[in-house]
Parts: structure tokens; sequence; C-alpha cells
């Protein structure tokens, strides 16, 4: 059992941090390919879109401009 909030378990192959972790802007993190990241909720869902049966140019449009608010709602394009 650990009193400090940071500590090493599994012979060091596993870091627990309890604390606060503080990234500065010259940090840098790499996450390799292949990596698994769970409990990361960065990324919201977009509700399901269905493909795009358009067959005008107004109608594409249509169905573009409904990806993009969607990709807006959950915060992957500026308003």
């Amino acid at each position: 059992m650990n009193n400090s909030k940071n500590y090493k378990e599994d012979g060091g192959d596993t870091i627990v941090i309890g604390g606060d972790v503080k990234i500065t802007s010259t940090a840098n993190v790499v996450i390799e390919d292949g990596a698994k990241i769970d409990g990361l909720s960065i990324f919201k869902e977009v509700d399901g879109i269905d493909d795009s049966k358009a067959d005008t140019v107004k109608a594409l449009k249509n169905d573009f401009n409904l990806l993009l608010s969607k990709l807006r709602e959950v915060g992957l394009l500026k308003v």
C-alpha cells in the first residue's frame, strides 16, 4: 500500500498518477502507433450520418454541410 499519490507498481512497469500532471508548452508527448489509451474521452462520437445519395450539386452541398455541422458539434472543427 502506498501513501504517495504517484508511484510505480509491477516492478516499475506501471506508473500510477493520483496527482496532477502538468505538461508545459515545451513538452512533447509521443504516442506510438498501436498504443491503446483506455478511458480517454477527448473525442466525442458523432451521431451516425447516412452515406450521401446526392444526385445534384445542391444535395451534395447539403450533405457536406451536415457533415461539417456534426464535426463542429463535437469540437473537431472550430465554429
